[in-house]
């Protein structure tokens, strides 16, 4: 009897305690709205940043030792953004960069980035995600298509180096992490 009242209380408090999926969903879209509120604040009042892309690596256990031999891991580029953080602290950016994939071609890409971060004055981690359109020759020979992908980074004063994970999508696609680095000015 004990067991029950108590599984009984537990799966009450957790009714009570877990927002409700409107509560979530209003959540998301003012998070959606801040960041597009933020974006354009990033565009229209932002500072300057360079980009600077530099080297990917393919995961060992979706390319056999010949494959990542044969695909660029030097994906040499850059480009340059404009950014603002808000009130909480938060980066929001926007960008455009090209550099080398992974077959030697060139990639383009244009986004909005965000990142929240933890630590003290100049020394930082940071967590987020970025939300782009990209084009490159092996993906519909150049067409536009968007993406979103997480980030995580390192920060030092102005100074950061980030990296992402690309999932695979089939055999011999994705499965790479990209890193590059960022300067704001």
């Amino acid at each position: 009897m004990k067991t029950v009242l108590a599984a009984t209380l537990v799966a009450l408090f957790a009714c009570v305690s877990t927002p409700s999926s409107a509560d979530v969903l209003e959540d998301f879209k003012d998070h959606l709205s801040n960041n597009w509120d933020q974006s354009k604040r990033a565009f229209t009042d932002g500072d300057w940043t360079l980009y600077l892309t530099g080297f990917t690596w393919h995961l060992p256990y979706a390319y056999d030792d010949e494959r990542r031999h044969a695909e660029n891991s030097e994906a040499w580029g850059g480009g340059v953004g404009r950014y603002v953080y808000d009130g909480n602290g938060n980066y929001h950016g926007l960008y455009a960069m090209a550099f080398r994939d992974s077959h030697y071609r060139p990639e383009y890409q244009a986004g909005y980035n965000w990142q929240h971060y933890w630590g003290g004055e100049d020394l930082k981690v940071g967590l987020g995600y970025t939300v782009f359109v990209f084009a490159r020759a092996d993906v519909l020979d150049y067409t536009p298509l968007p993406g979103i992908l997480p980030l995580a980074s390192v920060r030092y004063a102005k100074l950061e180096v980030m990296g992402t994970f690309v999932p695979g999508f089939g055999s011999g696609s994705g499965n790479i992490a990209f890193f590059f680095g960022r300067i704001d000015f």
